[in-house]
């Protein structure tokens, strides 16, 4: 699905791949700002744990950043969603955390965080388990590309 060519990367999706894609900003758009959404808890984790204050601080001054990242991230996503897409190395890294969000999010919300590696034993029983083995073999795709020749 991804190949490295220089400084480019060349996203060859099947139209199936490319409909998969582009069902990702949705999702991450219906996190919740509700602590009740496990989407918006896994992608709301405290940096410090044990330091809540600390933590608190943390998060006011990189909250701003770190949406305003986001949403560069998804907009790269978005454009990936075609049949064929050249990006920059630095827009693969942007289309790498997007992924990665919507893999978390569903991810959370399927509760597969709280079976450990067992969640891939409820894969055929729960089609948003299977969303997040594939988003992982992508992501282990674009890896992949982005390390090729490096």
């Amino acid at each position: 699905m991804f190949q490295r060519t220089g400084d480019t990367i060349v996203v060859k999706a099947t139209a199936q791949q490319a409909r998969f894609l582009a069902q990702i900003p949705a999702l991450l758009d219906s996190v919740s700002v509700e602590h009740e959404d496990p989407g918006y808890a896994v992608l709301h984790r405290p940096i410090y744990l044990d330091e809540e204050l600390i933590d608190a601080e943390v998060q006011v001054f990189a909250s701003q950043e770190m949406e305003t990242q986001r949403v560069i991230d998804r907009s790269i996503l978005e454009r990936t969603t075609k049949e064929r897409y050249v990006m920059t190395v630095e827009e693969a890294g942007g289309l790498l955390r997007a992924l990665n969000e919507a893999r978390l999010v569903l991810a959370a919300r399927a509760g597969a965080f709280d079976e450990g590696p067992s969640w891939e034993d409820r894969i055929e029983e729960d089609p948003s388990l299977a969303a997040v083995a594939w988003l992982g073999y992508i992501q282990g795709e674009l890896i992949a590309a982005l390390t090729a020749g490096v």
